[in-house]
């Protein structure tokens, strides 16, 4: 898939090293996402980048936004709107946890969704329809955490086992684990599952000796003590093999395995370089061995050497600065473009190769742009051209080279305007309209036919 970006949130960074200074370009909901707050960025094994919002999944395939939503006219299609995770598992299969509608496991060869709803009737059923993160287990099972404990989801049955219905801290008896909710889930290099829960702080389950452990009193001398905040919001284990914890209210932790020790980081007003938030809400090492920690109030770019953190936040008045410091979730994809999800602006994007991006939609260009936003289908003609349906507007030919846009309104002899796919083969173009049939181009004599 071209990474070629057209509608979409896009910032763009000037940042060759630790130094240099960041930049940022934006494009807001408008151009196509379906809601502001991004929960949750997956990218598929068709290179298909996924966002997961308050109100709708998003499928982004560098040029368009495709937006999935509840129907209850319509069988097999997402079971709730409000995404708060999404995984591809080792098969490819994307995964995603909602707010109310359980788990829902995408078909993309008919393009719909099945379901699994929790049932109380049933043990091997979800206890809550509350998902709140996905972590592949083995070859045929998925770690399933939700707002009611564990689940290990047998994918070839269908089937969940219930984890973590009580666990007795072996180092504080009086401390029992009962359904409490899941935060986050991370499973290490080393098969160790790392549960991170609202009440209980952090847990560990080995997957060889088959055992918990309760992690959430120790602190960075490794001896037990009572914590001010067990709120869990993100796992992440660095290519050193270091654990870090992010805790949401309290502070960003550092657990060296080899020594049992923790280093904790804490938000400092006075200090350019501490923790830029008690909200740790994402952990991510990019390509080149940065680790990015994004919070509620900016992003912090950790420096192993100074053992402190560069903030980057929005400027007052500075068209290129960030416009939400508030950051929910971080993704690196295979082209090592960095997806940031954001609070209340939509998707930011940070390329380090490119450096910059472009962007189509109904403000650029003047006269040469767009005549809508509404955009439903994309073919590739060649290297050089690309070839736009919309809604309303017909069809639009984008060329690369030139950055122009030519339009073929119903002028042209086709049927209607509003355009709901397009498919090139060989030397027609062909597509499919809203009541109005099939149409097709044809490239070589650059005429427009109807289908009888």
């Amino acid at each position: 898939m071209r990474k070629s970006i057209f509608v979409l949130i896009l910032f763009v960074v000037q940042l060759n090293t630790y130094a240099q200074e960041f930049k940022f370009k934006h494009i807001g909901k408008e151009q196509g996402l379906s809601q502001s707050r991004v929960n949750a960025i997956t990218e598929d094994k068709d290179g298909f980048l996924w966002f997961g919002t308050d109100d709708g999944l998003n499928r982004y395939n560098g040029r368009e936004i495709t937006v999935f939503k509840h129907n209850p006219e319509i069988e097999r299609t997402l079971s709730d709107n409000w995404i708060n995770c999404l995984y591809v598992d080792n098969k490819g299969i994307l995964w995603v946890g909602t707010l109310e509608g359980g788990l829902n496991r995408y078909d993309k060869y008919f393009n719909k969704f099945d379901s699994y709803r929790a049932d109380p009737r049933n043990e091997s059923a979800l206890h809550s329809d509350n998902i709140t993160s996905i972590v592949q287990h083995d070859e045929n099972s998925l770690w399933i955490g939700t707002d009611n404990g564990l689940h290990l989801f047998t994918i070839s049955t269908g089937k969940f086992q219930r984890y973590l219905d009580e666990m007795v801290n072996p180092n504080n008896p009086s401390k029992v684990i009962k359904n409490d909710q899941i935060r986050t889930l991370y499973q290490d290099r080393n098969g160790v599952l790392w549960i991170g829960t609202t009440r209980s702080g952090l847990l560990s389950y080995d997957l060889k000796t088959q055992s918990f452990k309760d992690h959430s009193d120790l602190d960075a001398k490794g001896d037990y003590v009572v914590e001010n905040s067990n709120r869990i919001r993100a796992i992440y284990e660095d290519s050193n093999g270091n654990l870090w914890i992010g805790y949401d209210g309290g502070y960003l932790a550092k657990y060296d395995r080899a020594t049992n020790k923790y280093t904790y980081y804490f938000n400092d007003e006075h200090d350019e370089h501490s923790l830029s938030s008690r909200r740790v809400t994402s952990i991510l090492e990019d390509h080149i061995g940065q680790l990015w920690i994004a919070t509620a109030d900016g992003i912090d770019l950790y420096d192993p050497e100074k053992d402190n953190f560069r903030v980057v936040k929005a400027i007052e008045k500075n068209p290129f600065s960030m416009r939400d410091n508030f950051v929910r979730v971080l993704y690196e994809d295979k082209a090592h473009s960095m997806w940031l999800g954001t609070d209340t602006y939509g998707i930011t994007v940070y390329h380090r190769s490119i450096g910059k991006f472009n962007h189509i939609n109904t403000d650029s260009y003047d006269a040469k742009g767009l005549r809508t936003n509404t955009i439903f289908c994309f073919a590739e003609e060649s290297l050089e051209k690309i070839w736009i349906g919309t809604i309303g507007e017909g069809l639009a030919v984008f060329n690369r080279k030139s950055r122009e846009i030519v339009h073929y309104g119903r002028e042209q002899n086709y049927t209607h305007e509003n355009i709901l796919c397009l498919e090139k083969s060989g030397q027609k173009l062909w597509f499919g309209t809203w009541g109005g049939g099939l149409n097709y181009f044809d490239l070589e004599k650059q005429q427009f036919n109807k289908t009888p």
